[in-house]
C-alpha cells in the first residue's frame, strides 16, 4: 500500500507543482498589492478576517483556548469543503487553477495583520505565516493536482469521443492514484491546522 501511495504521489508531482505555483504567484500578488497599501486589497482582508473572527467556528474556539478542537475544525473544513470540490473539479482541468488563484490571492492579503503592519517584519511573524501558508498550500496543491491529473487523463483516454459525455468511460487505475493521494493528504491538513493553532508565533 505505501509503494502504491509513493507511485501516486510520483505519478501526480507534475500536476501539485502547476498547482502549487499558481497558489504561490496570486499569494505573492496579494501580499504585494496590501503591501503597497492598496485600499481595496485592504479592505478585502479587514473584511475577511473580520467575518472569520465572528463566524468561523474554528477561529471562535481558538479564541476560547480550545487549540485542539480549533485545529481539528479547521483540518476537516479545509479538506471536506475547500480541498475535495476543487479535487472534482479537477475533471475539468481549468476550473480548479481559477480557485487556487482566488484561494492564493487571499492569502496573500492576510501576509498584514490588523492594524495593516507586515507580519513579515518579524523572524517569528515571517515563520508563522509562511509556514502556515507553505503546509496549507501543500496539502491543497496534493489534492488538486491529483484531480488535474485524472482529468486529464479522462480526456486523453476519451479523445475519440469528443463532446458525447455520455459515452466516456473513467480511466479507473489514474482515479485510484487519485484517492490515494487525497488520502495522504489529511496527515498533512492536520499538520496546517496544528501549526497554525498550536504555534507560538501567532501574534
Amino acid at each position: 500500500m505505501f509503494l502504491r501511495i509513493v507511485i501516486a504521489l510520483r505519478a501526480c508531482a507534475s500536476y501539485a507543482l502547476t498547482v502549487f505555483l499558481t497558489y504561490a504567484l496570486f499569494a505573492a500578488l496579494g501580499a504585494g498589492m496590501v503591501h503597497a497599501g492598496h485600499r481595496g486589497a485592504l479592505a478585502r482582508r479587514d473584511a475577511v478576517v473580520g467575518r472569520a473572527v465572528t463566524h468561523d467556528q474554528s477561529s471562535i474556539d481558538y479564541r476560547a483556548g480550545r487549540r485542539g478542537r480549533a485545529a481539528l475544525i479547521d483540518a476537516a473544513a479545509n479538506f471536506t469543503l475547500a480541498a475535495l470540490p476543487q479535487t472534482v473539479a479537477g475533471l475539468t482541468v481549468v476550473l480548479p487553477y481559477l480557485s487556487v488563484a482566488r484561494q492564493g490571492w487571499m492569502g496573500g492579503i492576510v501576509s498584514v495583520d490588523g492594524a495593516h503592519r507586515s507580519r513579515l517584519r518579524t523572524v517569528r511573524g515571517a515563520a508563522y505565516y509562511l509556514g502556515t501558508l507553505l503546509l496549507q498550500f501543500l496539502a491543497f496543491s496534493l489534492c488538486i493536482g491529483a484531480g488535474v491529473r485524472a482529468g486529464v487523463a479522462l480526456y486523453r483516454s476519451n479523445g475519440l469521443v469528443g463532446w458525447r459525455l455520455w459515452r466516456y468511460r473513467f480511466p479507473d487505475a489514474v482515479l485510484a492514484d487519485a484517492a490515494r493521494v487525497v488520502a495522504s493528504s489529511i496527515p498533512l491538513f492536520l499538520l496546517a491546522s496544528c501549526y497554525e493553532f498550536f504555534s507560538p508565533w501567532n501574534a
